[in-house]
């Protein structure tokens, strides 16, 4: 069912871009972006996150790229603000919420992937035919479409780096000493009594 809703979904994109419009998020239309978290306090630097699911509308091509590339500008800089935040107090998650955080991320990557699937089968040589049939207004359809593209690829981008740099805030895990081994300690303590046994100076190990 999920793979029949998500190949519906990817042909009403296709349509859409055909006719020279493109998906962004409807509740931009209200705010640049639907606001999950908002932090501002002596601690952490103002953050927005952001809601980007299945719920969109469709602008003209060209308009629907200035607004994606601003968006991901505004991500981008934000994101650099809370990395930095996150340094400057040395511990913590990125973010207070990580598992919503998560979640909207991996649907932005979900519906940046969706529509990339749609711009791959707009931009098939016959399907352009088909639906400009004049030359110079399917070259330049096809040059709006390539900006678009780039900048869903972008956002997609973008939403990666949120996924790493929240796993690289994670403590690290802890080391498993199997059963049975022995430690550091134990091991040096095993090879200076050899050197001993031999008649061998102490060994130096590196700190």
């Amino acid at each position: 069912m999920k793979t029949r809703a998500k190949q519906m979904a990817t042909q009403a994109i296709v349509a859409a871009l055909t006719a020279s419009l493109a998906p962004v998020p409807s509740k931009s239309t209200i705010l640049p972006t639907n606001a999950v978290e908002v932090q501002s306090d002596d601690r952490l630097a103002p953050t927005l996150t952001f809601t980007l699911e299945s719920e969109e509308i469709f602008l003209p091509l060209s308009e629907a790229t200035t607004y994606l590339q601003s968006l991901n500008a505004h991500k981008r800089r934000l994101l650099n603000e809370v990395i930095a935040e996150r340094e400057a107090r040395g511990e913590g998650a990125l973010f207070s919420k990580p598992a919503s955080m998560v979640k909207v991320v991996e649907s932005n990557i979900a519906q940046c992937r969706r529509v990339k699937d749609a711009i791959r089968i707009a931009l098939k040589t016959e399907n352009l035919a088909a639906h400009f049939p004049d030359v110079a207004e399917r070259e330049n359809f096809k040059a709006e479409l390539v900006r678009f593209g780039k900048a869903i690829a972008t956002s997609e981008s973008l939403a990666s780096n949120i996924l790493s740099a929240m796993a690289q805030s994670l403590p690290p895990k802890k080391t498993c000493q199997p059963e049975g081994m022995p430690s550091a300690d134990e091991v040096k303590a095993m090879i200076i009594a050899e050197h001993k046994k031999l008649g061998l100076s102490a060994p130096v190990f590196s700190s």
